[in-house]
């Protein structure tokens, strides 16, 4: 569930009981943190939706391709997370998305 609580300090929010070693520390943690937080209310969001961020990540660059041609060389160079074994595995999803391209200009 998505919570716009007021701003808790990290320690608590992570139940850290010894102190950082560093602030540098402290804001890594941080970061880390707060990227797998933003992370987590995107898959709330597009779950609703029925899409993972990886495919509505395809989504986002096809639209900016369109309506030039794409290929999945370019996809895959463009894609954020380099390393998704969704993306490894989506063949049927750029079937899908033909599909329904084709559909669209008819």
């Amino acid at each position: 569930m998505i919570t716009t609580n007021a701003v808790r300090s990290l320690e608590k929010e992570i139940k850290q009981v010894k102190p950082f070693r560093n602030d540098y520390h402290k804001a890594s943690v941080n970061l880390i943190f707060t990227g797998k937080w933003i992370i987590n209310v995107h898959n709330e969001l597009f779950h609703k939706h029925g899409l993972t961020i990886q495919q509505y990540n395809i989504l986002r660059i096809l639209r900016g391709q369109f309506p030039k041609a794409t290929t999945v060389k370019l996809i895959r160079e463009r894609m954020l997370d380099k390393m998704s074994l969704f993306f490894q595995k989506s063949f049927l999803f750029f079937q899908k998305i033909r599909r329904l391209l084709r559909n669209i200009r008819r």
